[in-house]
Order: structure tokens, then sequence, then C-alpha cells
């Protein structure tokens, strides 16, 4: 097989972090229901308190079905994020506690597979 493909269901961790109030886009459509991004891939808010101090964090989990091409998904993935993120000044993402760097779509897309191949 020359493309990989999700055995099984997957969910990363997404982590936003960013100095200035107000400056996290909201990914989500609804706060209790997940958003689709497209078949098979949603992302729901996920209620996680880290550290605190003065930054704003937002955390998400990204839910992907069984049965995805791995490339297919994390192209989607890293348009999705990068589109989202791009030019937004002094925001930080952790994809499973690694740092990305978001205006680099390539790099995005290499963590998220790296991420999905060792779940």
């Amino acid at each position: 097989m020359s493309e990989e493909v999700l055995g099984e269901k997957k969910r990363l961790i997404l982590v936003i972090t960013s100095p200035l109030s107000g400056r996290i886009p909201i990914l989500v459509d609804d706060i209790l229901e997940p958003t689709k991004i497209t078949d098979g891939i949603e992302i729901r808010w996920y209620p996680v308190i880290r550290g605190g101090g003065t930054e704003d964090i937002a955390c998400y989990l990204m839910e992907l079905a069984k049965g995805l091409v791995l490339p297919t998904v994390t192209g989607i993935l890293s348009g999705f994020i990068h589109e989202k993120f791009k030019g937004i000044p002094d925001l930080k993402l952790e994809i499973e506690g690694l740092n990305v760097h978001l205006e680099n779509k390539e790099h995005i897309q290499r963590i998220l597979t790296e991420k999905l191949k060792q779940s």
C-alpha cells in the first residue's frame, strides 16, 4: 500500500497560547458540539486548564475517523490550521506537546504526520 490509511479513530490535542487577550481565533461553531472540518474530521473545544498567568490559552481536540488516508488528512488539517492562524502575531501552537511553526504549512503537515504515525 503506497499511502497509509488510519486503521483506527485518532485524536490530536491542539494548544494555542497568546500573551495578548482576544488574539486566539475561535475554531469551533459551538462550544458543546464538534465542528465538522470535512468528512471524517471534526474539531471540538477541549476544556483544559494549563498553567495560569497572563497568557490566553485555548485547547481543541481534533477527531479523525478510521479509514482516512494519512496524506489527505494531514494536508487538510495543515491547510485549516495555517489559514486560521497565519498573520496573527505572538500566537504559539502545540500539537500533542510539540511546538509548531505557524507560518510554515509544510512544518505543520510534518508534525501532524509524525504525531499520527506515533499514536
